[in-house]
């Protein structure tokens, strides 16, 4: 994991759901940026899940959402 860093979401039931970031890295071909993370459960292949998503690092929490 990426200096602990984590993804916060609170879903319309009033959940707050965590993630771990796993990875971030800027796309030369289109200067953007991404992050790689994980909610830590398995799919139904036994392998971990891993999501991407395009964010903004120049907001003061990019990964408080």
């Amino acid at each position: 994991m990426l200096n602990n860093k984590k993804i916060f979401t609170i879903l319309s039931n009033g959940t707050k759901v965590e993630y771990d970031v796993i990875l971030t890295f800027k796309n030369p071909n289109n200067n953007k940026d991404y992050v790689i993370y994980t909610d830590n459960t398995m799919d139904n292949n036994n392998k971990l899940r891993f999501y991407a998503a395009i964010y903004d690092p120049n907001l003061p929490n990019p990964f408080i959402g």
